[in-house]
């Protein structure tokens, strides 16, 4: 009967690892009313890696970068940034999400106001095992674009996938 018992306790410490460690912003690792925010570095784009955009597109450097990744929130990946504005843009954007994470977007959006001449927009920059380790941010004749960086030990496989949004300020043109 103790075999069983371990057996048990390692598969639910197991499961609870494959879930909740997932996502390093997940749900799971915010208490009661602390939102679970994480400020995410703009690495360089760099000539010839395998990630999109291409550095000739038109970098640019954000003044923030703001990732929120939930567990099984839904979502559609797309490189648009869309403007975020208000809370009437950030219900728009949050149309294929859940609403708990729309609610993670709208307090960051509510909280803290671009500076003169800066807007923020947002983009769905993944949905799979991983968490992005940042984003690469750059304009083309389509707008803002708002690429996840590859992730360089991606997990095999996991219970459920992970929406990460990159939400980001950038100066206007």
């Amino acid at each position: 009967m103790r075999p069983l018992a371990t057996f048990g306790t390692l598969l639910g410490s197991c499961l609870l690892v494959a879930c909740g460690g997932a996502a390093p912003d997940s749900a799971s690792d915010a208490g009661p009313g602390t939102p679970s925010v994480s400020t995410v570095p703009v690495p360089p784009a760099t000539a010839g890696s395998d990630g999109p955009p291409d550095p000739s597109v038109g970098t640019v450097e954000s003044d923030e970068v703001t990732m929120l990744s939930e567990t099984a929130a839904g979502g559609e990946v797309s490189t648009v940034g869309v403007e975020l504005s208000d809370q009437a843009a950030v219900a728009s954007f949050g149309e294929l999400l859940t609403p708990r994470l729309v609610n993670r977007v709208a307090r960051v959006v509510a909280r803290t106001d671009p500076p003169v001449g800066s807007t923020r927009y947002g983009a769905v920059v993944a949905i799979g095992c991983d968490v992005p380790p940042g984003v690469v941010v750059s304009r083309d004749d389509t707008g803002v674009l708002i690429t996840a960086a590859k992730v360089t030990a991606p997990a095999q496989e996991c219970f459920a996938p992970v929406t990460s949004v990159a939400l980001v300020v950038l100066a206007d043109d």
